[in-house]
């Protein structure tokens, strides 16, 4: 059987053939203007520009922030007064990510309309920054039962937002923490770790392990110092040799002690403190006597009454070991 062909078969074949031949014609066409949306980088014909500014304090500008479009990452940085542009900015921003250092990173959701100018204002929050992280340990001799081992750790913590912002500190070491607390006369955060409350009970514990402060702002944001450690331990104290176990002293006593076994350097410190009915009260203190010194002699007159002294090993880091309390009395 013989088949045919309609004319009107044949048009519509013949149209069909045209439209796909039309449309491989129109996808070769090459879209190197910018503003076509087709284009491997288009662009809006807008403007974008902008400040950061730090969160609570919108006057004062964030140099350096990094600014990245999303999601054609187009960047830009913040002058030193905090002031970005984008002068012809890709046309499918939707937001903008901030960064900076001791930042949180921020996104900001953004619409830019095709030829338009937009400025924008956005805050960030700055981290709290710890300094000056120090760690002392100490030990103190007692009579009874046994000496007292401990170790200071001070540190200073400043937040751009401002020092209100700052919400809490602590002292973190493996996975211990131990709360600080602001010590108006040292102008430094403070916390004192016991002996007791480490893993072995003892200082040696803290020797080698990574000791950082961390500071939270009201915003929950979290920064940390860096790592220091605790340099010695010391072990050896000079022991009093007069006055000594109520020893009768003139108002000008010299004291006199025996030095400990130490191949480090270290200075001496003595104090004077005056007992009234089970009351203590610091009278003198002298801080960085010679350690080749084995006498040093009172520079007033003490009041008639009951006393004792201490004497400590310092080194350089002010690590200390005190001796046990030395008693005397003052009969003038």
């Amino acid at each position: 059987m013989r088949c045919t062909v309609s004319t009107r078969h044949r048009l519509i074949g013949f149209a069909a053939l045209c439209a796909l031949t039309l449309t491989g014609c129109i996808s070769d066409v090459p879209h190197e203007n910018p503003y076509d949306p087709l284009s491997a980088n288009p662009k809006s014909g807008a403007s974008l520009s902008g400040r950061i500014v730090l969160m609570d304090q919108p006057s004062v500008g964030v140099p350096g922030a990094v600014i990245t479009t999303l999601p054609s990452r187009a960047v830009a940085v913040a002058d030193s007064q905090g002031y970005f542009s984008f002068p012809d900015p890709p046309a499918d921003i939707n937001a903008l990510v901030v960064a900076r250092a001791n930042f949180v990173t921020d996104t900001a959701e953004i619409t830019l309309p095709v030829g338009a100018a937009r400025t924008v204002t956005i805050p960030l929050n700055a981290m709290p920054t710890i300094s000056s992280v120090s760690i002392i340990t100490r030990k103190i001799d007692l009579w009874w039962p046994n000496p007292i081992y401990s170790a200071s750790v001070t540190a200073a913590a400043t937040d751009l937002n401002g020092v209100s912002d700052l919400d809490s500190l602590w002292v973190a070491v493996d996975s211990l923490s131990f709360g600080m607390t602001y010590s108006v006369t040292a102008k430094k955060f403070q916390a004192v770790i016991n002996a007791s409350e480490l893993p072995s009970n003892t200082l040696e514990w803290l020797i080698g392990r990574e000791v950082r402060v961390r500071a939270r702002d009201k915003r929950n944001a979290v920064g940390i110092s860096a790592p220091a450690y605790a340099a010695r331990i010391i072990e050896n104290e000079a022991a009093p040799v007069f006055p000594a176990l109520q020893d009768t002293a003139s108002a000008s006593p010299e004291f006199k002690w025996t030095p400990p076994s130490a191949l480090f350097a270290f200075s001496y410190t003595i104090s004077v403190v005056r007992l009234d009915a089970g009351t203590q009260t610091i009278v003198w203190t002298q801080d960085g006597i010679g350690a080749y010194l084995r006498t040093f002699q009172y520079p007033a007159a003490l009041q008639a009454g009951n006393y004792f002294w201490t004497i400590a090993v310092v080194d350089e880091y002010g690590n200390i070991a005190q001796s046990k309390e030395s008693s005397f009395i003052v009969t003038n």
